[in-house]
């Protein structure tokens, strides 16, 4: 049977007190032929520089911890690109002064005295708690009146809770907690909509030292238990007035059955709950889990991603700062709304723990797309700036109410996340939406990195409009050909990144051996299945995804190329392509089509037509797809992003009407394609 994440769990036994090594850093896991993979990412660095044409010194090194590192501070981060490069550069050099820098800013009720080890674990002495962090640390430094959330109600109402007040929320229900038997190490299943109470779950569960266990609406009943079951989950926090309500009902149905206790988060009742006395902050070792993640795929086994405390903060508190304090004139807090659920990895980074860690504000509630101005304005009323992250298919739908913005109520900065934004999208946001267009950041992410680790920035000579961006400090990512040799200037190759970082998951529960199998090569580098190319100037710039070339007719062919010419019609709003397997012609490709305006069955027919037409004027015949589905929107997981192995299914007719399709934000658009083709 498998024990809590904690005490008694199966996650890996990480050895401590190792002799130091330098930067050459040997991973753990063995290969197929028996060897240990060691990751050489003094090699790796010294390739980049190189590239960048960058002075360096001629011996690249690392260092043990050195007793009174200091972190660095918001303004000391860089504000233009050759400050940029010497501090990405002396980060890599001295990669472990440098995270020990950055982790020295936390506070640490059990000093660490080793970074980074052999197995792959961070600071693994130390101990620590999260929300102590993230609240405590701020009311001591005498800064309990700042706002620590925003919570937005209907007709734009606003609630705030200071750092002080949420520290008492926090507390109350971690007494709550504690009564119901939860205890250090036991996981906490939170399924909640974007509000204060979801925030305040995730807090005084980290208090106790709980293991968060997010949940996401869009699951399945049956999926959300298997996480649970997986997981071990102790106790449910959730609001039964949550739509769906059938699947919140099946839940609680299951947790009674199970003899789970269930914390009814609604308003009232949530108020009510726990004590009102002093609950202090429980040590956690820097490699104990602070949440598991269990990505929407929609396979049969959960898969749920591991994420160490101490690593994750140290890593999502330089994120935000370096991201999003990036330019200010003055040292201020930011005010940070995403676009995500609430069981989403970019939320948790950057409305939960990044901006508190920072001291920074959370804005709780959805940006909604009948009257985003509303809102909007309503938000920048104060001057501390606001940042709002967001996909480019949630851009796409506030579009269609949009007016336009006087400047003062214009956003700081705007970041995109989930899928490529096309140009056209990154010009209206800059002119529209943000304080120009330097102002629209894109932000790569992954369901293993943690939060995000490429990035541009906000700033006028480190935004380039269509670019991943640049790594983050103490990063370090690499172009690698098929033979995992590095690529040069602007060579396409698949994204690896070398010797680790604090913040990526440390396995998939239950699952060691698959977490290797899926994200790392022979070589030990974590690998991204992106295929990107590398400037000279340092910025990644997405490719392709690299299952995305085909072979039609004899010719590579790309999806994202075809995908682009669809796009450029003026008619059409999004567009996927799909790569099917096909005869003697080779692989055949089918397209999925939003139009910007609905259709009825003569206008698709007609539409249609006129999309061949344009498409045969822009490229060549035998690229052209050979079947068009027409769809209201493209099926979406919960973190924004195109399903696209489900489409490939739909393409092959590999899908029925009795699908799981809960790891879908919109289910209901592909059980319309499954009836189509019945």
């Amino acid at each position: 049977m498998r024990g809590r994440p904690g005490r008694g769990c199966d996650l890996p036994v990480l050895r401590r007190g190792r002799r130091r090594r330098p930067l050459q850093l040997r991973d753990s896991r063995v290969s197929a032929n028996g060897s240990q993979n060691v990751v050489n990412v003094n090699h790796d660095i010294r390739a980049i520089f190189l590239n960048w044409g960058v002075d360096r010194s001629p011996g690249l090194r690392d260092v043990s911890p050195v007793k009174g590192a200091a972190p660095m501070t918001s303004s000391a981060y860089p504000t233009h690109l050759k400050e940029y490069r010497e501090q990405y550069r002396n980060s890599c050099e001295h990669r472990a002064a440098f995270w020990e820098g950055e982790a020295r800013g936390l506070l640490w009720l059990h000093p660490f005295s080793t970074v980074f080890d052999e197995t792959g674990a961070w600071f693994a002495d130390g101990r620590l708690n999260a929300c102590e962090n993230a609240l405590d640390r701020h009311v001591r430094e005498g800064l309990g009146e700042r706002t620590a959330i925003v919570e937005i109600g209907d007709g734009e109402h606003q609630s705030a809770f200071t750092y002080a007040q949420l520290l008492a929320r926090v507390e109350q229900v971690s007494a709550g907690l504690l009564d119901l038997g939860l205890a250090s190490g036991d996981a906490v299943g939170i399924l909640l909509p974007d509000n204060a109470s979801c925030v305040i779950a995730h807090l005084a569960a980290a208090r106790i030292g709980a293991v968060s266990v997010p949940l996401s609406k869009r699951f399945s009943a049956a999926f959300s238990e298997r996480i649970m079951e997986d997981a071990g989950v102790k106790v449910l926090i959730t609001c039964g007035q949550m739509c769906p309500q059938k699947v919140i009902e099946a839940l609680i149905t299951w947790a009674g059955g199970h003899n789970l206790p269930v914390v009814d988060a609604c308003d009232d009742a949530f108020a009510a709950f726990g004590t009102h006395r002093t609950v202090e902050p429980v040590a956690r070792g820097a490699e104990d889990p602070l949440f598991i993640m269990y990505p929407g795929t929609g396979a049969s086994i959960p898969r749920g991603y591991v994420y160490a405390t101490g690593g994750y903060l140290t890593q999502v508190q330089l994120s935000q700062r370096m991201l999003f304090h990036a330019g200010l004139k003055t040292e201020r807090p930011v005010r940070m709304l995403v676009g995500a659920e609430p069981s989403a990895l970019i939320y948790l980074a950057y409305n939960l723990w990044g901006p508190l860690l920072a001291g920074d504000t959370c804005i709780c509630g959805p940006v909604p797309d009948t009257d985003p101005n509303a809102r909007i304005t309503a938000l920048t009323s104060t001057d501390d700036p606001v940042i709002m992250l967001i996909t480019p298919h949630h851009i796409m739908k506030i579009r269609e109410h949009f007016q336009p913005l006087t400047p003062e109520h214009r956003l700081h900065t705007v970041g995109v996340f989930g899928d490529a934004v096309t140009p056209r999208h990154l010009r209206w946001i800059g002119e529209e939406l943000a304080q120009d267009v330097t102002h629209v950041v894109n932000l790569w992410t992954s369901a293993q990195a943690g939060c995000c680790v490429l990035s541009t920035l906000a700033l006028p000579d480190m935004c380039r409009t269509g670019a991943l961006g640049l790594p983050l400090l103490g990063v370090v990512p690499q172009v690698v050909n098929d033979f995992g040799k590095p690529c040069g200037t602007n060579e396409s190759g698949q994204m690896v990144f070398s010797g680790g970082f604090p913040g990526l998951a440390r396995t998939i529960l239950g699952q060691p051996d698959r977490f290797a199998q899926l994200h790392l090569n022979p070589a030990g580098q974590f690998q991204t299945n992106d295929g990107v190319r590398q400037d000279a100037e340092g910025f990644f710039w997405f490719m392709k995804r690299l299952d995305d070339v085909m072979k039609v007719e004899g010719h590579s062919v790309s999806t994202s190329e075809v995908e682009s010419i669809l796009q450029s019609h003026p008619d059409v709003r999004e567009a996927t392509v799909i790569g099917v397997e096909g005869q003697e012609a080779g692989d055949q490709l089918v397209a999925f089509v939003a139009p910007r305006f609905q259709k009825d069955a003569e206008e698709v027919d007609a539409f249609e037509k006129l999309l061949r037409a344009f498409f045969e004027e822009h490229a060549g015949e035998f690229t052209l797809p050979i079947q068009f589905n027409f769809v209201r929107e493209m099926p979406r997981t919960r973190s924004g992003k195109v399903e696209r192995r489900l489409l490939h299914r739909i393409a092959n007719n590999d899908v029925s009407s009795s699908e799981d399709l809960g790891h879908l934000s919109n289910p209901d658009v592909v059980q319309d394609l499954v009836n189509k083709g019945r």
